[in-house]
């Protein structure tokens, strides 16, 4: 039978333990020790987690908290006592809050929850009460002037009005006290000598407007050419009177030249075309137009005289005579041959 070969191993205990690739935990090292990163990292993810979450519920409560404070805002504004009166509005903020700083606070389901939501919510609540504050005080201004401006409008309606001529009479000393009491303590005492001074022109403004309805033409004239007329009157104001009458004139003097046309289309005498009225109203390339139709007019109409005055046996000529010297114009192009036909009373 075969011997079988044997072995004898060499090197130390050691050697053989470092050839070996099985992982393997220091003598000196515990269990503990082992997994303490791992064990770190589930910490820290945890904590990650519970942060998210955290700031997640405080700030959705903070959201609906700030809805409902919207709506107190709301409340406020569409409120004709509290839109103007920053006590009042402030109780109520105050009150509506403190309700609803407890109603969020309380459905925190934990205590970092509950102080991130304070936070948030103290801070929301001084802007708001801000807010709010900047907003009353230019409501209060706003209803001061809408109270002075009427006060104003019906003292100048009173003045016009007043057939005693009393009330007209103490307008510009009325209108300096409603003035004086109601900005005084509001504006500098520039802007408030602004505003005074702005008073005359205001009595002279109301005068012409009553002036261009009752006699526009009248007032045209005076607004261009009589300095003493409303003297207190601004540039802008006395504009503004100009371009009223003007308004008003307008259709007037084009139904006057629709008629004057027509008169002498029939051949008889038109009344008469206030020209230099139109010259004030209408503008520079429609009066050119209206010139040189005027002027052919004129001419037909006295042509028509003429011919009105002579004996029959001369009339032809005349009428033959008249044409040749209308289609020399036409064909000068001195008068348009459409415009002609439809005007001439030949």
């Amino acid at each position: 039978m075969p011997k079988i070969p044997t072995f004898t191993a060499k090197g130390s205990i050691e050697q053989l333990q470092g050839s070996t690739t099985t992982p393997q935990i220091k003598l000196t090292s515990t269990l503990a020790t082992a997994i303490a990163p791992a064990t770190k990292m589930l910490v820290d993810q945890k904590i990650q987690e519970t942060n998210a979450q955290n700031q997640a519920e405080a700030l959705k409560l903070e959201n609906d908290y700030i809805t409902d404070l919207i709506k107190v805002t709301d409340t406020i504004n569409a409120d004709p006592i509290m839109s103007v009166n920053k006590d009042a509005a402030n109780k109520f903020i105050k009150d509506q809050n403190n309700i609803l700083f407890s109603k969020y606070k309380s459905l925190a389901t934990n205590n970092n929850v509950a102080i991130k939501f304070e936070n948030y919510a103290l801070a929301e609540t001084q802007k708001t009460i801000f807010r709010t504050d900047t907003q009353i005080s230019k409501n209060i201004l706003k209803n001061l002037f809408n109270g002075y401006d009427k006060q104003k409008e019906l003292l100048l309606i009173t003045a016009d009005t007043d057939e005693s001529g009393m009330a007209k009479l103490t307008l510009k000393t009325d209108l300096e006290k409603l003035t004086k009491d109601t900005f005084t303590s509001q504006v500098s005492a520039p802007e408030l000598k602004i505003m005074l001074d702005a008073i005359p022109a205001e009595i002279d403004l109301m005068d012409g407007s009553k002036d261009v309805i009752q006699q526009p033409e009248t007032t045209l004239y005076a607004l261009n050419d009589d300095k003493n007329y409303l003297p207190n009157l601004t540039l802008k104001q006395r504009n503004f009177l100009k371009e009223k009458a003007i308004t008003i004139l307008t259709p007037r003097i084009d139904n006057d030249w629709k008629n004057y046309v027509a008169a002498a289309a029939l051949g008889k005498e038109p009344v008469p075309f206030n020209m230099d009225l139109a010259k004030e109203v209408l503008p520079a390339e429609t009066i050119v137009k209206m010139e040189n139709q005027l002027e052919t007019i004129d001419d037909t109409i006295g042509k028509v005289k003429i011919l009105n005055s002579i004996n029959s046996k001369d009339l032809k000529t005349t009428i033959d005579q008249y044409e040749l010297e209308i289609d020399t114009k036409v064909q000068a192009g001195v008068i348009d041959f459409n415009r002609w036909k439809k005007e001439r009373i030949l």
